[in-house]
C-alpha cells in the first residue's frame, strides 16, 4: 500500500531508463503475438492446488544455505542477505519455482489438475506437492509412462492422499515405488556423489523411504542414516525418479534433466527464460554471458534497438551484475529493427 502514491502520482516511470525499455519491451510482445511465436519448454513443474489444503503453514521460518543480494537503486550498493521462507513448504513450491529460473533452460508451470491436457508435451517432468490426487491425475501420469519416454522427478510424498484414504500404498500405485514411512522431524538433507544437498535449516515429519527393487538404482541417500533418498526406475518408456527431500537442488535437477535430452541454451546460472524469438537474462553475477541457440541466426538486443550478431549459432556478451537484457533470435531481425524506431 505504501507504493500506490509513487505508481500513481511519481514521475519516475517517465524516465528514460524505464519508459524506453518498457516501450522496446511491448514492441517485442506486439510481435510475439503478432508472428504466433511458440514457447517450447521442455521441462515442466507441475503444483496441485488441492494438495496444499494438507500441507503445514508454520510461522516459524526456515533459514536456507543459499545467500541472496539485494541491490540498493538509491545508493548503488549491494546487501547480501540470508533467504528465509516458510518451514518446509517454502523450500518444496515457492523455493523451487524460483531456482529453476536460473537452470538455463525454459520451465513451464502447470496445475497437476489440468495435467490432462498437457501430456507428451515435455522431457522432463518435476511434480513438487502432487500429495493429493484423484482418478485424472493418475490417468495421465499413467499415459507419459507408457507412451513417452520422458522423466518423472516425484518430490517427498507423491499420491499419499487419494480417494478418501492416505497411505503409502497410494504413493506405490502412483509411482510404482514400494515405500516405508519413517515418523519424527528430519533435517531434509541427502549425499549425492560426494556433496550434500538439501536444505539444513529446515524440517519435514514424517518422511519417506524407498524400499529398493531389485533393478532400482540409489542415486542418493539420507544424510542421516543412508537410507535410499533418491531412487530411479524404469516405468513403462519413461524413468521414475523419486526424491524423498523437499529441495533437491538445481545441480540435481540439471543433471536429471541433462539426461533427459532437454536443451540447455545457458550455463551461466543466471535468470533466464526464452521462447522460439526471444530471450531474456537476468544477471545474478557480473561477466561475459553464452547463450547457445538451436540453429544459426540474427540476434537483436532490444532495449539498446540494435543488430549485435549475424548468422551464428552462439551468442556471448557481457552484463554487468543485475542487469535485465531482452534479445531477439531469429531471421528477420531487419523487420524487428524497424519496429523498434
Amino acid at each position: 500500500p505504501f507504493m500506490i502514491t509513487a505508481y500513481l502520482w511519481d514521475r519516475s516511470f517517465q524516465a528514460n531508463e524505464i519508459s524506453v525499455p518498457s516501450r522496446a519491451a511491448a514492441v517485442a510482445g506486439q510481435w510475439t503475438v503478432e508472428h504466433d511465436v511458440k514457447r517450447r519448454a521442455e521441462i515442466a513443474i507441475v503444483v496441485s492446488e488441492n494438495s496444499f489444503k494438507y500441507m503445514p503453514y508454520i510461522r516459524k521460518g526456515a533459514f536456507y544455505k543459499k545467500p541472496s543480494f539485494k541491490f540498493n537503486v538509491f545508493t548503488g550498493q549491494v546487501m547480501r542477505r540470508t533467504i528465509s521462507g516458510l518451514m518446509f513448504t517454502g523450500a518444496l513450491v515457492t523455493r523451487l519455482c524460483q531456482d529453476t529460473s536460473y537452470l538455463g533452460a525454459p520451465a513451464d508451470f502447470i496445475l497437476a489438475e489440468d495435467l490432462k491436457d498437457h501430456v507428451g508435451k515435455y522431457k522432463m517432468w518435476i511434480f513438487a506437492n502432487c500429495f493429493a490426487v484423484d482418478d485424472a491425475f493418475v490417468k495421465a501420469v499413467r499415459t507419459i509412462q507408457t507412451t513417452t519416454d520422458a522423466t518423472l522427478l516425484w518430490l517427498y510424498a507423491p499420491g499419499y492422499f487419494q480417494n478418501g484414504t492416505d497411505g503409502v500404498e497410494n504413493m506405490k500405485t502412483l509411482t510404482g515405488f514400494e515405500f516405508r514411512r519413517v515418523e519424527g522431524k528430519r533435517i531434509p538433507t541427502m549425499e549425492w556423489g560426494v556433496k550434500m544437498v538439501g536444505e539444513p535449516g529446515d524440517s519435514m515429519c514424517p518422511s519417506f523411504e524407498v524400499v529398493p527393487a531389485e533393478n532400482d538404482e540409489v542415486r542418493g541417500a539420507y544424510e542421516d542414516n543412508g537410507a535410499p533418498c533418491l531412487v530411479q526406475r524404469k516405468v513403462g518408456h519413461s524413468r521414475s525418479i523419486y526424491c524423498g527431500i523437499n529441495a533437491p537442488g538445481n545441480e540435481v535437477i540439471k543433471q536429471l534433466a541433462l539426461e533427459a535430452g532437454v536443451r540447455f541454451y545457458t550455463d551461466d546460472n543466471d535468470a533466464f527464460d526464452c521462447n522460439d524469438a526471444f530471450f531474456t537474462l537476468h544477471a545474478c553475477a557480473t561477466g561475459k554471458k553464452t547463450i547457445r541457440f538451436p540453429q544459426k541466426c540474427d540476434v537483436v538486443d532490444v532495449y539498446n534497438r540494435k543488430v549485435v550478431a549475424r548468422n551464428v549459432d552462439t551468442f556471448a556478451f557481457d552484463a554487468p551484475l543485475f542487469t535485465s537484457h531482452l534479445f531477439y533470435y531469429g531471421n528477420q531481425a531487419d523487420q524487428l529493427l524497424e519496429r523498434l524506431k
